[in-house]
Parts: structure tokens; sequence; C-alpha cells
């Protein structure tokens, strides 16, 4: 392998200023590249600053990749190309571009979801997530304490849409069978495939393009927009939520009513598949799914989001949670305030039976590390929430 790639490194016009650009390389020549040129372009963006210190080595794979099929994308945005490649890798590591090659899985499924984005990203309906991070939301949250590192993952919950065409299907009453998180590749393809292709009982749309399209008229009319923002606060404030969690949800309520009153698109991507599709509308979507299967909703609103995972207080299982990233760089979601948190894992919980508290980031559904496993622990909250301070 090592003769391999010095062999590649000798076709690439480029300095190796970087520890980084020989990581690239090196790991692109272990698990394969489309093209030369491909790995050319990722290797520039990489000397000109673009950190790609992936846990997937597979990523980088899949970032000379996304430069080979998406060059004019790639070179225009690379935060954006960043930030697909790490929901790619995670597709390379459990070998669905094997099952019908690369060029069926861009072809059919990622330039088609990607393009969509690009399109909006060119006309300026979009704000790119490389303006987020150097200018907008994203950079705030970083100004007020938030770990650049997880600010980033919020980019690539987002891109996790690239996953969910392939677990969810957006046209049926069903639940979501999830292939791609169950491992069934060919399946998942299929699904993917089906959820970006014209079909004639949609007058021509892709169901992807179908769903946006229902989305928007909701959320033009005032009447279902005002309901479905009240059910919001409903669902947290009469359910199990408010036992389990008293703190966050008192929290919440006052977030919601008032630093967050004017975020209308946020709060409707938020709760629209969030919590309102389990109920039924367009398709079936049970709740379980629903913190990841907003990644299509965050995906066509341009809103960075992760899921939070915690374990109930009095122990058992676990719970998922939508985060947002609010335009003015805030923390948007039911655990939005760390110090609530660490109350709701205390003695002043009364449900709480000693469960230890942590957090789990987690941004897609296909078996890789790269998307989950972001764990912090009690002490390293302060690295998520903004409210709390490094200890010691």
């Amino acid at each position: 392998m090592f003769t391999k790639a010095l062999d590649v490194f000798s076709q690439l016009n480029i300095s190796y200023s970087t520890k980084q650009v020989v990581w690239l390389v090196a790991n692109a020549t272990a698990y394969g590249y489309k093209s030369v040129n491909g790995l050319q372009l990722a290797a520039e963006l990489v000397e000109k600053g673009l950190n790609v210190n992936f846990r997937a080595r597979e990523a980088h794979s899949a970032l000379a990749d996304v430069c080979h099929y998406l060059p004019d994308y790639a070179s225009d945005y690379p935060i954006e190309a960043k930030a697909a490649a790490r929901c790619i890798g995670p597709l390379y590591h459990v070998g669905l571009h094997k099952v019908k090659g690369k060029d069926w899985l861009y072809q059919n499924i990622i330039n088609k979801l990607i393009k969509f984005r690009y399109e909006k990203l060119k006309s300026g309906e979009f704000e790119s997530f490389d303006h987020m991070l150097k200018e907008g939301r994203v950079k705030l949250a970083i100004e007020k304490g938030m770990s650049p590192e997880v600010a980033e993952l919020y980019f690539v919950g987002t891109y996790a849409a690239i996953h969910g065409v392939m677990n969810h299907n957006l046209t049926s009453w069903d639940p979501s069978p999830n292939y791609l998180m169950w491992g069934e590749l060919s399946k998942a393809l299929e699904l993917g495939k089906y959820n970006l292709t014209p079909q004639d009982y949609l007058n021509g749309k892709t169901p992807f393009e179908y769903m946006y399209n229902k989305m928007l008229e909701d959320m033009n009319n005032p009447s279902f927009k005002n309901s479905l923002i009240k059910g919001l606060y409903r669902w947290y404030a009469y359910s199990a939520m408010k036992i389990n969690w008293p703190f966050s949800t008192a929290s919440f309520a006052a977030h919601a009513n008032t630093d967050w009153a004017n975020y209308v698109k946020e709060k409707f991507a938020w709760f629209y598949w969030a919590k309102y599709w389990p109920l039924g509308k367009y398709a079936c979507i049970r709740e379980q799914d629903s913190p990841f299967f907003s990644s299509i909703t965050a995906y066509m609103l341009n809103i960075p989001k992760v899921a939070f995972g915690v374990i109930y207080p009095r122990g058992g299982h676990g719970h998922d949670e939508i985060s947002m990233i609010a335009p003015d760089g805030s923390l948007m979601g039911f655990w939005s305030n760390g110090t609530a948190l660490l109350l709701d894992y205390s003695p002043a919980n009364p449900v709480w039976q000693g469960q230890e508290l942590f957090l789990e980031l987690r941004t897609g559904r296909c078996g890789c590390y790269e998307l989950t496993g972001w764990i912090f622990k009690k002490n390293e909250l302060y690295k998520v929430f903004q409210d709390l301070e490094k200890p010691g």
C-alpha cells in the first residue's frame, strides 16, 4: 500500500505542505477513489485550509469522489462538500458503493440530491454552510461557546438527508423501512432512487420534490402554520417530556415563547417532520425515526441540525431530540440549556434514579462511527451547551 500511495503522489501536482494532505491521499489510495482529477481537487482544497480530520477514513475517498462527480460544487463550497463527504464516507464503510457501483450511486441519488441544494446556493436562496461558518449563525454559535468540532457536526446532520432518502419512503403510509440503517443495501438504493425519480402519479415530480412543495404550501398557510407551532408547545408541555425532564421542559417553554418567537422557519422545520408527521398527513414517520427523518426537512430549509440522544433520567431506554442552530447562533431544541439538563439528572428531579448523564450527538443512521458515537460526558457538555463553562 505504501508503494501504491507513492505512485499516486507522483501523479498529483500538490506541495504536500500539510500532514492532512498526506493523510487525504494515503486514505483515498487505501479505500479507492474515482479519478486522479477528483483527488487532485480534494488535495487542493485541503492545501487551501479545508480541515479533513475525519474519524472515518473512507470520508477521504468520498471527498475525492465528490470532487470528481461534482467539481464545480466542491470548488465553490468546500465546507458543503466536506459535510457531504462525511455522510458519503459511511456509505462506503458499509459497502453501499459496491452493490451497483459508484456511478450508479452518484447518478441516481447523490448527484440529484446535491443538485437541489447547489442550485439554491448559486441563486442566493440558500446561505452556504461556508458562509455560515465564516460570517453567519454557526460562527455566532462558536463565539457563544460551542466547540468548532461540534458546530460542524450540525452541517453533517443536515447532509444526512442523503441517508434519509434511503431509509424513508416519502410517499408511503407504511412505517419507514430504514433499509440503510438495517443493512438492506439493495433495497436502500432502490428506495433512494425512487424518492429522487419523477413519478407519473405525482405529475412528473419526484417524491422529494412533492414533499418539498407540500411543505412550502403548508408553511405559507397561516392557519396550518399556527396550529402546527402551537402543537409543538403542547407536545412538550403535556407529554412525558415534562415528567422526565421537568427543568428542560421549563427552559424550553421560556425560550420557545421569547427567544425563538420570530424563528418561524426553524420552528416549522423542527416540528413539521419531527412530531407532526407521525400523525400521518402525507407519510407515516414513527416518532422514533423523526429526529433523523428531519434531516430531510433541514436540508430543504437550509438549517444546521443534529440529533441529541440521552438515557431517561430513571434509566433504561434512550431518547432522541432534534437540535438546530438558530439564526442568532443559539441552540434551538428541547435540550438547549445545559444547566437545565444537569438539573434533570440530579436529586432535584423527582423521577431521577441515579442515571449518569452523557449526551450523544448523532448525525445520521448508517452504522458508522463518523455519524454516531460523539459522546459528551457531564464534564464535557460545555463543548455543546453555550450556558456552561469548562470545569475547573
